[in-house]
């Protein structure tokens, strides 16, 4: 918290705090949903800048990560797209948005889609997570955090071991091109390895494939022009 304090706005939604940060004065209103292991600070200083010339940008913490509360039940996508529904009631009332999700985002605009079409004008989803991919390829640590014996113990020691570790992954993340400069510290990806942090996004993470699993045969219930990235 120290090192990357709020720097948004703090609203109720559903009597949590939900983290904003806002770009742009005027425009159609666009909210940005980030990805798993992240926060909304990875589009604050990439993406954000460019749209907010001709838009107005919300970016928003998903439930328990960055400087959003955690809610029960809050690794199913319902409550997921319910909190970012109420931050579209609150902070653009009356309008509808384009709908920006990266990664897990991309799970979570495709729920807010399905579950609130009135609040919805498109989707742009950016290498998104949208149908249960079969199996294999979940991180091991993640199980453990989610642990409810080992769990607490666990996440209590990421913040010493968890940093070194992903900034020398950050390199095969964005591998053949180099990684930004300043990629770690600009989008505060050390938020992630608070023990309530880490632990919040372990559970979504393990409940996602049953998650997308209950929705995709829904798909076919969106009506708004839709982009993907891959």
């Amino acid at each position: 918290n120290q090192s990357h304090p709020a720097i948004g706005s703090i609203v109720d939604v559903n009597d949590a705090d939900v983290h904003v940060l806002q770009q742009g004065d005027a425009g159609p209103v666009v909210l940005m949903i980030h990805g798993a292991s992240a926060n909304a600070r990875e589009f604050e200083w990439t993406l954000a800048p460019k749209l907010a010339e001709t838009h107005r940008v919300l970016m928003m913490d998903r439930p328990g990560h960055g400087h959003s509360e955690r809610l029960e039940n809050a690794e199913t996508l319902a409550i997921q797209a319910e909190q970012a529904a109420g931050v579209l009631r609150l902070l653009a009332p009356g309008e509808k948005a384009i709908v920006v999700g990266h990664s897990f985002g991309g799970a979570v605009s495709l729920r807010l889609a399905l579950d609130h079409p009135d609040l919805v004008d498109g989707l742009v989803l950016l290498a998104p997570v949208s149908h249960d991919w079969g199996g294999g390829g979940e991180a091991w640590y993640n199980k453990y955090a989610s642990h409810a014996l080992f769990g607490p113990m666990f996440t209590q020691l990421v913040p010493i071991v968890g940093p070194s570790q992903v900034k020398s992954g950050i390199s095969n993340v964005f591998s053949p091109k180099p990684a930004p400069d300043g990629y770690f510290e600009n989008s505060a990806i050390g938020l992630l390895f608070r023990p309530s942090n880490f632990a919040a996004n372990a559970k979504d993470v393990n409940a996602l494939r049953g998650e997308l699993a209950s929705q995709q045969d829904r798909y076919t219930e969106i009506s708004v022009p839709t982009v993907v990235f891959s």
